[in-house]
């Protein structure tokens, strides 16, 4: 349902375990607990609202997951910035080893 892919995309973010290592920290140990349940009943919550108001409106969900629909143009784009990904990766890698290495 749609109200279950918000409580996903609601929670993951703020239940991933080095959120609530640095938290704990910070926080304290009763304090995370309380965090963690304030965040599951609030996803839960919003979730069942957000179902609730899917079936009182009659939304529809339609997407276009074609991948011709954009052309030679879509096609082009792809490329560029699978090049450019490329280039920042291999510049990340480089200048890494050259560290390592003790090159200047």
């Amino acid at each position: 349902s749609p109200g279950a892919a918000f409580v996903f995309l609601f929670a993951g973010p703020v239940s991933n375990i080095a959120s609530i290592l640095v938290l704990s920290k910070a926080l304290g140990k009763k304090n995370i607990v309380l965090y963690i349940f304030s965040v599951v009943v609030a996803a839960v919550g919003f979730g069942l609202l957000f179902d609730l108001l899917y079936q009182r409106f009659n939304f529809t969900l339609q997407g276009n997951l074609s991948l011709g629909s954009a052309g030679a143009a879509g096609e082009y784009f792809n490329y560029a910035a699978a090049l450019v990904f490329f280039v920042i990766t291999v510049k990340g890698i480089y200048k890494t080893l050259k560290h390592k290495l003790g090159f200047r």
